[in-house]
């Protein structure tokens, strides 16, 4: 028996979406290859994902709380 997928709680890149700190998800960019290009608004990160993109999507903005972890991608 499986749990459903809507059970088993959102992941971005492989890591759970719940306390995900923006230090671990960079860590998880770089091992993954992709060198965190982030830009900087008050309390978001915006990461290009190299030229080809990850399933098209060259771009992702991550909206972090005052104690860096995320709020909403």
């Amino acid at each position: 028996q499986t749990t459903p997928i809507a059970n088993q709680g959102a992941e971005l890149f492989g890591l759970k979406e719940n306390d995900l700190s923006k230090e671990d998800f960079e860590k998880r960019l770089t091992a993954i290859g992709l060198q965190p290009y982030p830009s900087y608004k008050k309390g978001v990160a915006t990461y290009r994902l190299g030229p080809e993109g990850i399933l098209g999507v060259r771009q992702l903005a991550i909206q972090f709380n005052g104690d860096d972890y995320q709020k909403k991608a």
